[in-house]
């Protein structure tokens, strides 16, 4: 075969190949499509009210929406069982309703960059290191319940996820991760200022911020776990709980808090009822 024919079936190969692959994801988006129109089954609807408690108050319309925007969800992110966890169907649709929850009013193609959500049997354990003032690196372990790794994927402890257990502060592990994914995307916490709008987020956020370390450093109790004084990433994930798990207390105590959330998400969940439609 001489060099020319030879670059042609080359050429050939490699059309072919961007053809294959723009079929591919022509056909995924097909079914996406596809999973995304299909009827919610009501079997889904009893696990959700038995293990997402903010399900149970999304008002009839909104409810819908979400649905519908879990379903895309759960069929475009891989689920992945770890340490011999079984991943079902439920499972996924309890973390894929509490994600939506958060893009359902702004852009629900955030969350392509995200390839996987790694499920635990429990608490799972990451190498870290800490360097002090001096250059010393040590390495350690942490256990963590939850933790989203750059753009791609997030990891989280099933019993966790699930846990209803009463706690003094606002928590919802999967909002809490799921912001934090968002914060990446959005640029929410650490992008710069550009417009008026932008602007009043990020000075209510740093004053909010302050606030919450301020309450930390004298020991006063706080609606907003003291955890989010670590940064400004962690107090908007924390915020975000506290938006949707304590909404009435948090527009009372924070009220411009509240407020800059609401203009984030685009949703308003002090007017949501105590408990939604039933069916």
């Amino acid at each position: 075969m001489n060099a020319d024919r030879f670059g042609l079936v080359l050429a050939a190969l490699a059309v072919l190949s961007v053809l294959a692959l723009l079929g591919q994801r022509l056909r995924r988006r097909a079914a996406q499509r596809r999973r995304g129109a299909q009827p919610f089954r009501d079997d889904w609807r009893t696990a959700l009210r038995r293990h997402v408690p903010l399900y149970r108050r999304l008002p009839g319309a909104l409810r819908a929406q979400v649905e519908r925007t879990a379903l895309v969800f759960a069929a475009r992110v891989d689920f992945v069982g770890c340490n011999g966890l079984q991943v079902t169907d439920e499972m996924r649709l309890v973390v894929a309703v509490q994600a939506a929850l958060l893009v359902v009013k702004r852009n629900a193609d955030a969350y392509r960059p995200l390839h996987s959500v790694l499920l635990y049997p429990d608490a799972f354990v990451v190498p870290i290191a800490e360097e002090d003032e001096t250059g010393v690196v040590t390495e350690a372990q942490d256990v963590l319940a939850g933790q989203s790794i750059a753009t791609d994927s997030i990891v989280l402890s099933w019993p966790d996820v699930i846990s209803t257990a009463p706690s003094a502060h606002a928590h919802n592990l999967v909002l809490h991760e799921c912001a934090h994914f968002l914060d990446h995307v959005w640029g929410g916490t650490l992008s710069t200022a550009s417009s008026d709008a932008a602007s009043t987020w990020h000075d209510t956020l740093g004053a909010e911020y302050a606030r919450l370390c301020r309450a930390v450093e004298s020991g006063a109790q706080s609606l907003i776990d003291p955890y989010g004084s670590a940064d400004r990433a962690e107090f908007f994930a924390v915020a975000t709980e506290a938006f949707f798990e304590r909404s009435d207390a948090l527009a009372k105590q924070n009220p411009e808090l509240y407020a800059v959330l609401r203009e984030f998400y685009g949703l308003n969940p002090i007017e949501w009822p105590a408990e939604g439609p039933t069916a």
